[in-house]
């Protein structure tokens, strides 16, 4: 029974040292896996600072640039009346043109001795 007794202590002994190591395994690759998250997380908040900055920089630069088209559009809708005066008398100034060009041509003849009578 003693012989027993011994085997059953010697078999717990050896089934705890192979429990603690693996345990010790078991807690270092936790340790490990733990380390490596917050390095993980540490990455992806540098990443989503420099995401935010890049963010911020992107919309300045669009207000600034909606801020000049603002601008550019006032600038066309004040030129716009004199290019729709234009628009809208070209057919006339064209004839007048025309009639002024033939008149011009009928003196230029008078005056060359043309008689038009």
């Amino acid at each position: 029974m003693k012989e027993d007794v011994e085997k059953d202590v010697a078999a717990a002994v050896s089934a705890e040292e192979e429990a603690i190591a693996d345990y010790s395994a078991q807690k270092t690759d936790l340790e490990a896996s733990v380390t490596a998250a917050g390095d993980a997380i540490a990455a992806y908040e540098e990443e989503t600072s420099t995401l935010e900055s890049e963010k911020i920089d992107k919309d300045s630069e669009k207000t600034l640039k909606k801020d000049q088209l603002s601008g550019i559009m006032s600038e066309i809708k004040a030129l716009q009346p004199g290019c729709d005066y234009i628009l809208v008398n070209f057919d006339a100034r064209v004839q007048k043109r025309h009639i002024e060009i033939d008149g011009l041509e009928k003196a230029k003849a008078i005056l060359q001795g043309a008689d038009f009578s």
